[in-house]
This record gives structure tokens, C-alpha cells and sequence, in this order.
């Protein structure tokens, strides 16, 4: 693999990072706003308070969220091309792993250790 190609999976690999973190934040905040919409509806005063905070966190992920996206789609635009240079080089790797192996178990039949 090439340093080109081990850029492009690391930053690949960054941004499914960033979009899992976003997923979980997110999953939490509407979690808990949903509990505290339950408290409210139950008479909980403590929870009306806390909704409107509650609600600009959920705000601030969603923006951070919709940026996330945006970067890996201008990213993932740029970087289109080579992206798929690497999808066809799939025959090639296989091509490769089967000689590979064949020279395993030639090796191996043989008797060689080596």
C-alpha cells in the first residue's frame, strides 16, 4: 500500500470516527430529551428547566453533525477518482493472494520448509 493510499484510509477511517462519535451524541441528547419530555408531562418542574438547555445541545450536535457530512462529502468528492482506482485494484490483489498461496502449498507438497 502505498503512503497516498494509507492517507486516504486514515483520513477515511477519521471521518467514520467522527460520524460515529455525532451518531452516539446525538442518539444520547434525543434520549434524554425524551426522558425529560416524560418528566415534564409527569409534573416535573426540574425537567422543564432543563429542556430548553437540553434542546440547544441537541442544536449544536445537529450543526456539528451536518458539518461533519459536509467535510466528508467534499472530501470524499475530491478524492472520488482515486477512491475508485482502488475499488478495481480488487482482481489485481486477488490475482496476487491466489499466486501466493499456490506457491504455499507448492512449497508445502514438496516438502520444503522453506
Amino acid at each position: 500500500m502505498t503512503d497516498f493510499e494509507t492517507d486516504i484510509l486514515d483520513q477515511t477511517r477519521e471521518f467514520q470516527a467522527l460520524i460515529r462519535r455525532s451518531r452516539l451524541i446525538l442518539s444520547s441528547l434525543v434520549n434524554t430529551l425524551t426522558d425529560l419530555l416524560e418528566r415534564a408531562i409527569d409534573g416535573d418542574v426540574r425537567a422543564v428547566k432543563e429542556m430548553p438547555l437540553k434542546a440547544a445541545e441537541l442544536e449544536t450536535a445537529l450543526r456539528r453533525a451536518d458539518d461533519i457530512e459536509r467535510k466528508y462529502l467534499d472530501w470524499h468528492a475530491k478524492h472520488a477518482g482515486t477512491l475508485a482506482a482502488g475499488a478495481l485494484d480488487l482482481d489485481a490483489a486477488r490475482e496476487e493472494i491466489a499466486r501466493r498461496l499456490a506457491r504455499i502449498h507448492a512449497t508445502r507438497d514438496a516438502g520444503d520448509p522453506a
